[in-house]
């Protein structure tokens, strides 16, 4: 069995216990903070819905700037259920065709995350999918 074949039981299950939480999350409480630290549950919920696609990016190229020129990327914000459902969805598909095209000798090249072009931190493809 392929290292790919092997990760996909787990992505599917993870991915399906994601969607059920965001599922359950009102339209009316996207501006709702769990705590005065915290970010809104909209924001929290984008986040979760974009988090698939660090799988694309770790099998797309060698490494994800998270800030480049010192400027943190941010995450699209969405404002209801239906649009983090669809995009949770399209990011899923993508992320899953990643890991399953991958073939095992690319799932073992390295992969770095970095910030401002310095390497925060560095893993084979086969983890960097995970880090998410």
């Amino acid at each position: 069995m392929s290292l790919s074949q092997a990760l996909l039981p787990e992505f599917d299950h993870e991915m399906a216990n994601t969607r059920k939480t965001l599922e359950r999350v009102p339209d009316d409480k996207f501006s709702w903070k769990p705590h005065e630290k915290s970010f809104p549950m909209g924001a929290l919920a984008s986040h979760l819905a974009n988090l698939p696609t660090w799988a694309t990016l770790a099998l797309g190229s060698d490494s994800f700037d998270m800030a480049p020129e010192g400027k943190p990327l941010k995450t699209p914000e969405m404002h209801t259920c239906q649009t983090v459902l669809q995009e949770f969805d399209k990011n899923i598909a993508a992320a899953r065709k990643a890991i399953e095209s991958a073939v095992d000798s690319d799932l073992l090249l390295p992969w770095s995350l970095l910030a401002n072009g310095q390497t925060r931190l560095k893993l084979p493809r086969m983890r960097s999918c995970a880090v998410s």
